[in-house]
């Protein structure tokens, strides 16, 4: 990072990443000795945290003085491509598990309506007065596995 020395921060540092009410609201905080953080700035493709925090050198009797100020930068880019990259994936299982029930909905109908025939002839078939031993067992065999 390039330092700046003689130029005014709002004018070198800061101009893409506040709002004129941010900076004149941190400006305040900062002349009442407040510390002041920007979360989730972002500038260009790149994603920073801000922090301005006023250095007091001195004390007198009408309070500290501030005489200088401190300011902090953190990129944090790669933690906010990370966070996209989750909610891509976690969208994408989502989508996948919907895909997944709608299938199974689907599949489960396909197989009950054929199903409910083989069944019901099953049952016409039982009903009939048949004579074979034989046919009776296959009968009762698929009424069971239905």
């Amino acid at each position: 990072m390039h330092v700046t020395i003689g130029h005014r921060l709002r004018d070198k540092l800061v101009p893409h990443w506040l709002s004129q009410e941010q900076w004149q609201t941190s400006l305040r905080s900062l002349k009442a000795g407040h510390a002041i953080r920007h979360k989730n700035l972002r500038h260009g493709q790149r994603w920073f945290d801000l922090m301005l925090d006023p250095l007091v050198y001195s004390s007198s009797p009408t309070g500290n003085q501030s005489n200088g100020l401190l300011l902090l930068i953190e990129d944090i880019s790669d933690r906010k491509q990370t966070e996209l990259e989750l909610k891509q994936a976690r969208e994408a299982a989502e989508n996948a598990n919907r895909a997944k029930s709608e299938l199974l909905a689907n599949m489960s109908h396909e197989l009950r309506t054929p199903l409910n025939a083989i069944l019901g002839f099953t049952q016409l078939m039982n009903n009939a007065d048949s004579s074979n031993p034989e046919h009776q067992e296959y009968i009762s065999i698929i009424n069971r596995s239905g």
